[in-house]
């Protein structure tokens, strides 16, 4: 069982340091001061996806459509989104980026974009079926912990 619990406190371990990168670069940029790491993939989120709603963001980044409306508001606040109907069906609104927004989205891609150069140096010293196993297991656990959510 040791292992089980060491593998427990590694992984909890390896989600606080990527937070605290996150943090980190979301701070060494004056854009990105003003917004959470929730609401950059937000607008992530919102710049990649076709007419972008509630419902949709939801699903996309497993937060509850309540929590969903109030980050929506705040990026409204802020200046970095506006909402839209589609012709088809006036009550649904969907978002879209406004020029904050857009420049929100292109310093949070270069950003990560930078980190993910760096980690690729890392990752040359496993060969192709570690990647494959680590992925493989990374995506098998994923859908364990979605489930224990589930079950809450």
């Amino acid at each position: 069982m040791t292992s089980v619990k060491e593998f427990d406190s590694l992984i909890k371990s390896l989600f606080y340091i990527i937070e605290d990168i996150d943090t980190q670069m979301q701070n060494s940029q004056d854009t990105l001061k003003n917004f959470t790491i929730n609401e950059m993939h937000c607008i992530d989120y919102i710049k990649n996806a076709k007419n972008p709603n509630v419902t949709k963001l939801s699903k996309a980044l497993n937060i509850t459509r309540g929590g969903i409306s109030r980050l929506i508001k705040k990026l409204v606040n802020k200046g970095a989104l506006q909402t839209y109907t589609n012709e088809t069906n006036r009550k649904e609104i969907y978002y879209k980026l406004t020029s904050i927004g857009k420049k929100v989205f292109d310093i949070h891609k270069k950003m990560h974009h930078a980190y993910h150069k760096k980690d690729a140096q890392f990752f040359k010293q496993f060969n192709k079926k570690e990647i494959e196993t680590g992925i493989n297991f990374i995506k098998k656990y994923i859908e364990h912990t979605k489930q224990q959510i589930k079950n809450f």
